[in-house]
């Protein structure tokens, strides 16, 4: 492949993912859910692939980021439509601590060990779990 083919791939790339993810609506990264995440590493990866090999066609490469956004942005209207495709796609907002008591089945279905919750919630100026009411640990990870 010539550097020009790479140049002309590149800027083509960059192009085609700047008008998808525009295309697709704005989240800040702080607030991503898993699928938005996996969705953006996937859109990035695709495009590193059309730049650097050359057994894939741009067309192809294209082609290829149209289609996943496509199924993005449909899941993403159901998930808007569909309270139980937002629950599948997105989870559902866990309790871990309840009137000062840490829930610890949730904190084990979460993945989460007493150390984690307690840096979280330090990272909310809240030193003891006794002092709060409720902690709930949202889809996105806050």
């Amino acid at each position: 492949m010539t550097y020009g083919e790479i140049l002309f791939r590149t800027a083509a790339s960059f192009i085609a993912l700047l008008v998808l993810t525009r295309l697709l609506g704005k989240k800040q990264v702080g607030h991503l859910t898993f699928f938005n995440y996996v969705t953006g590493i996937t859109l990035g990866s695709t495009t590193a692939e059309i730049i650097v090999n050359n057994h894939i066609t741009l067309l192809q490469g294209i082609s290829n980021l149209i289609l996943w956004s496509l199924m993005a942005f449909i899941i993403a209207l159901m998930g808007l439509r569909s309270v139980k495709t937002r629950e599948i796609l997105d989870g559902q907002p866990t309790i871990l601590i309840k009137q000062g008591k840490i829930l610890e089945k949730a904190l084990a279905k979460q993945h989460l060990n007493i150390d984690d919750l307690c840096m979280m919630l330090r990272n909310r100026d809240v030193f003891s779990p006794t002092e709060v009411e409720f902690a709930i640990l949202e889809p996105d990870g806050n």
